[in-house]
Order: C-alpha cells, then structure tokens, then sequence
C-alpha cells in the first residue's frame, strides 16, 4: 500500500512538474513579447519583394501563393513535413509562389491592424502585377496554414482578383497567440469581413483540440462563412499536418487544368 502512495505521489508531482514548466514557458513568452513592444515605436507591417517563384514545364495559368506560419518563414515548404505539398502542386499544374512575410510583430497591430491589412494587400497586389508582367496567369489561390492562413483569408477578401483561398488551422484573433496577448487586430480579422468571405470558394480544416490558435474561434468562423470545412476531432495545431484534402479541394476547383 505504502509502495502504490508513494507511486501515486512521484507521478503526481512529475505531472505537476510538466505543467509548471508548460506555465511558465508561456508566461515568459508572454513578458518578452511585451518588454519587446513596449521597447518600440509603432511600426507599419514591412514586405518587400523576396518571393520564390516554381513554374511547371506545362504551366496553364494557374497560380498558388503560400503562406506560412508565424515563425517559419519561406523554408517551412522545403522541410520533409510540406516538400510532398510542393511537389503535388508542381505535379497538379500550379504555378508556386512562395511568399516570404518576414517576422510578424505586436507593433504591427498597434491601430487594431488597419495599417497591416493594407500592406497585405498592397504586397501581395504588387507581388501579382510584377509576376504578370512575366508570366501572365488566368487564375489564382492563397494558400495558409497557421497565421499563413489568416493571411491568406484577409488578403482574399481584398482581392477580386482571388479565385480561392485556403486556410489550415488559421489564426483568426491575434490575442489567441501568446506572442500577441496584449495585442488585438479588430479592425482586420475574417469575422469583420465574414460577409464577403463567404462569397469566396474556401477550405478550412482544424482539429478541434488547437490551443494554439483557440479552435473555438476557428469554429465560430466556419460557422459564419461555410467554407468547406474538416474538423480533426481530439487534434491540436498538428493538424497543420493533415493538408491532403485541401489539394482534393483544389483539384476539384479545376483552375489548373
């Protein structure tokens, strides 16, 4: 009996351990972010022109723009996880381009993301008008996973030239992350535009388990603008993995073709 207490209480206090540590890891995220911002002058988002272009021998005209995560960066698309994505892309017709947003700061949204959103636009805009000068394309989709996928949604709904968008495990709130907690972008988030949002051919998949972004908005969204949608029960932000039902999505979009 002694013996099964004391196991009881070494497992307990390891369990308490492990969540201690988990506490503490996003309390310090937390403060540094905020030290960070509290350090700086308010500053507009900054793109510049970095893109990575992939054409397939027998391009038709279609075009893919990627978005990545918050701290990924264009390299996410080359590691072993999303070089399949690529690949199949490649395979499928699409023109590739790979958008390199930089790092994504707090002072960004210091106007509830006004500024950010029109520098999204006006990036991506310029990014589309430069590569047409070189090779002309008929259609184009947006494609995000994680804060990618906000991006991806707040950019299609200022673009009429958008023919889709995808959105994997989206960031829809930024006070969701814990880099951004102090932070809001009211003035520039998809509920704010879930109107014309959902004029627009999307797919949305998440699990329903992602503290990461706050899967309960990513519900709420999908609500309100009935994209395709998939839900990963019992899943968190891993389901940023399970990405092979959007190319089905896309194939059937038929844009490629």
């Amino acid at each position: 009996m002694k013996k099964r207490i004391a196991g009881a209480a070494l497992l307990g206090a390891v369990l308490f351990g492990i969540a201690a540590k988990s506490a503490i890891r996003e309390t310090s995220t937390k403060v540094r972010a905020s030290i960070d911002w509290a350090r700086g002058a308010r500053q507009t988002a900054q793109f510049t022109p970095n893109e990575k272009v992939l054409t397939p021998a027998d391009w038709r005209g279609a075009r893919i723009y990627l978005f990545s995560g918050l701290h990924n960066g264009p390299g996410m698309w080359d590691q072993p996880l999303f070089r399949p994505l690529v690949k199949r892309l490649l395979a499928g017709g699409w023109q590739i381009v790979i958008m390199d947003s930089h790092e994504t700061v707090a002072r960004y949204f210091d106007d509830q993301g006004v500024s950010y959103c029109h520098a999204l636009r006006e990036w991506i805009d310029d990014t589309d008008r430069r590569l047409d000068r070189v090779t002309p394309a008929r259609h184009r989709v947006l494609f995000g996973i994680s804060f990618g996928g906000y991006q991806a949604m707040m950019a299609t709904v200022q673009l009429p030239w958008v023919d889709g968008y995808v959105a994997i495990s989206p960031v829809t709130r930024i006070q969701a992350l814990s880099e951004f907690w102090f932070r809001n972008n009211d003035r520039c988030n998809p509920f704010g535009v879930s109107k014309e949002l959902s004029a627009r051919p999307g797919f949305i998949s998440y699990g329903d388990a992602d503290n990461r972004v706050n899967s309960a908005l990513i519900k709420d969204l999908v609500e309100q603008v009935r994209p395709t949608t998939i839900v990963y029960p019992g899943q968190g932000h891993e389901a940023i993995e399970e990405y092979l039902p959007s190319l089905r999505w896309l194939a059937d979009l038929k844009l490629a073709a």
